[in-house]
């Protein structure tokens, strides 16, 4: 297969199970490839931002994401965002400024987490692999167009923005029943 040598690619993980077989064979396939590079240490926050601020594109290929900081972080620095569609990044992953990923749900394995039963009939989202190797390297094809890093910048700045979250928040308390709430 053709390599291209002008990628890297940098996989910042935790909460590894250094005991798996799955683990153990994926570090396998890392040694293979001089173009990746695999940090598992805990990383000081400076040192996820400087890690943020001196890649080309930020990668999330998540089951779920909660509100996504590293990705809203990695727009205000102006780089292209490729994330899993789903969770709470999709409130900002704006269309023509990001590369989202496509999924499907799939259920959370028995024992997947300890405050999970099966009865919760939880899911998860399971990244299309295709999909996301087509985003990343159309992220890549794109990474040094200046416009489109500043329209990154740009619309990021307005939507983390004090007044954006200072207005997001007015009209949710506005709907909420604060007499319901009494009682609670």
């Amino acid at each position: 297969p053709l390599k291209n040598t002008k990628v890297k690619l940098i996989l910042k993980v935790m909460n590894s199970n250094f005991e798996s077989r799955e683990w153990q064979a994926f570090l396998k396939l890392v040694k293979k490839d001089q173009r990746i590079q695999l940090i598992e240490e805990t990383l000081d926050r400076p040192d996820v931002l400087g890690l943020i601020e001196c890649c080309d594109a930020y990668v999330s290929l998540h089951r779920g994401e909660g509100f996504g900081r590293t990705l809203a972080e990695a727009m205000l620095y102006g780089k292209s965002v490729v994330a899993t569609h789903y969770s709470g990044n999709v409130d900002f992953m704006e269309s023509g400024l990001t590369y989202p990923v496509d999924y499907r749900l799939k259920p959370i394995p028995a024992k997947a987490y300890p405050f999970i039963e099966e009865s919760d009939k939880a899911v998860w989202a399971e990244p299309n692999i295709e999909d996301a190797a087509a985003k990343m390297k159309e992220a890549f094809d794109d990474h040094r167009k200046k416009d489109l890093r500043f329209a990154i910048k740009n619309f990021a700045e307005k939507q983390f923005s004090v007044d954006a979250i200072g207005q997001k928040m007015s009209e949710r308390l506005k709907g909420i029943d604060l007499e319901a709430l009494k009682d609670f």
